[in-house]
């Protein structure tokens, strides 16, 4: 299978429920992002390149992400998404397709498992992941390798 560079990210809380700049995101003291990490451990086990950036305690703005996506140049973004981060999660997925646009945005975790078609009709995802993502990431960029988008 071709090796593909893959962009991991999650998305941050806003402080009191609004909206509000990159910098002004809430939670200092963040757990690791370990879907995040389960999920690059198995691409990496396969041969594939991974990014991943964790927004929940970093302070990285959008300029700073956006020369990230340019740099990388992912084949592939994945956004992992909870109902509190889902606006900011709609905005990283936004800005990965104008950044990247030939890159395929997917977004998982708990928000899209439940309300999956809100957030393909809402935002610049191409698909997402449903529950556990570990097998299926690896099934998805098979399929890309054979040429199916």
């Amino acid at each position: 299978m071709e090796r593909r560079k893959v962009l991991l990210t999650n998305g941050s809380v806003p402080k009191r429920d609004q909206t509000v700049g990159w910098m002004e995101r809430l939670n200092p003291f963040s757990n690791p992002p370990l879907g995040l990490l389960y999920l690059a451990g198995v691409l990496e086990r396969e041969g594939h390149c991974v990014d991943v950036v964790d927004f929940a305690p970093s302070c990285m703005d959008q300029e700073a992400f956006i020369a990230r996506l340019e740099a990388f140049e992912p084949d592939v973004v994945g956004i992992s998404c909870v109902t509190a981060t889902y606006s900011f999660c709609a905005e990283i997925a936004r800005l990965a397709r104008e950044v990247v646009p030939n890159a395929l945005v997917v977004f998982g975790g708990p928000f899209p498992s439940f309300r999956y078609q809100h957030v393909l009709e809402n935002t610049a995802a191409d698909c997402l992941v449903r529950f556990e993502g570990e097998q299926t990431i690896l099934d998805l960029l098979a399929h890309l390798h054979n040429g199916r988008r």
